[in-house]
């Protein structure tokens, strides 16, 4: 095992080399815009990007795609309205980035998942195939959330704050990025379940699509109920008011998603992100359901899933709280 994880970090290393190929416009763009404002932090952030060290470098790399992406994709969407500020967060503790409108006023704190972790956790190899089986990264996103949100909530931020999680990984940003995936993201595991007749082996009635919150990133299911019965649920990370999850190793124009906290500490508009599609999570507690919506719905052909009935996980929710480090 040691042996094929050397190999697989040094395939991430190599791959890391032919993603900054095509991210040196964005990295010099944002070198030069950080230096503006803060010498000390451009010497931090070059230091990052020449470490040499696996997930280091990537991670400055991933602040300046993502700075490269939110000012190219500002201009188009609001005219140049928006503006992207230094957050001062190797100054003051701030966070990656400010954003600023007329009327408005949020927080976005980056972080990345390095490819040798994204390959380990999917099974995917960087610039390989894919077809066949892979699991997904959402696990892996939600422990960059849950550490994200201790950060945030030592930090104490009165305007609201995304958590921006990205990848370079060039074959997990092609096929992880995806609807789906930010779907069992906030619902958790699913499952297509069906009743059984024990005496012919037959399947009777419906099928059903069960959620068990066993690993959704925003909620899970109280281990009291209410005396009526009716099921009752938790909510955490809620310092963190919405996640962005990119895939940035398939080139300029990468795959973003964003998916809402159902009940935050400080709520984030969409309206502020016009040109990015959110999925939101909407809880039924009299019925025991759990579905997922898109800001953009209206502009879909794509039916709406039928909500997912939801069953107390019978898991250990240790691993649950894992996603908090």
């Amino acid at each position: 095992m040691p042996h094929e994880h050397t190999q697989s970090a040094a395939r991430a290393s190599r791959a890391a080399i032919d993603v900054i190929d095509w991210v040196q416009p964005a990295v010099a763009s944002f070198g030069s815009w950080l230096r503006k404002d803060s010498n000390q932090a451009y010497k931090a952030w070059r230091g990052r990007l020449r470490s040499g060290v696996e997930g280091s470098e990537e991670g400055a790399i991933a602040e300046a795609v993502v700075f490269d992406y939110l000012t190219t994709s500002f201009d188009i969407a609001t005219g140049g309205k928006c503006e992207l500020l230094p957050g001062g967060e190797h100054r003051c503790g701030g966070p990656d980035f400010i954003c600023r409108g007329q009327d408005f006023e949020y927080a976005i704190e980056v972080t990345n998942i390095s490819m040798a972790t994204a390959e380990r956790r999917t099974g995917l190899v960087a610039n390989g195939s894919t077809a066949g089986h892979y699991s997904t990264l959402t696990r892996a996103i939600g422990r960059e959330v849950g550490s994200k949100e201790q950060q945030i909530a030592r930090r104490r931020y009165n305007h609201p704050t995304l958590v921006f999680v990205t990848t370079l990984h060039s074959t997990v940003s092609a096929i992880c990025i995806r609807r789906h995936h930010m779907s069992d993201l906030l619902k958790g595991t699913s499952s297509i379940q069906w009743d059984v007749n024990r005496d012919t082996g037959q399947s009777v009635g419906e099928t059903r699509v069960v959620a068990e919150l066993d690993h959704a990133v925003f909620a899970r299911v109280s281990d009291i109920c209410d005396p009526d019965g009716m099921m009752r649920f938790e909510y955490r990370n809620r310092n963190v008011s919405a996640i962005l999850v990119g895939g940035f190793g398939t080139g300029p124009s990468p795959s973003v998603l964003g998916a809402l906290n159902p009940n935050p500490l400080i709520p984030f508009d969409v309206a502020w992100l016009p040109f990015l599609p959110f999925a939101t999570l909407r809880l039924n507690p009299q019925r025991k359901t759990a579905s997922v919506s898109w800001s953009d719905e209206s502009h879909s052909e794509r039916p709406t899933p039928k909500p997912s009935i939801i069953l107390p996980s019978e898991a250990d929710y240790t691993d649950f709280h894992d996603f908090n480090g």
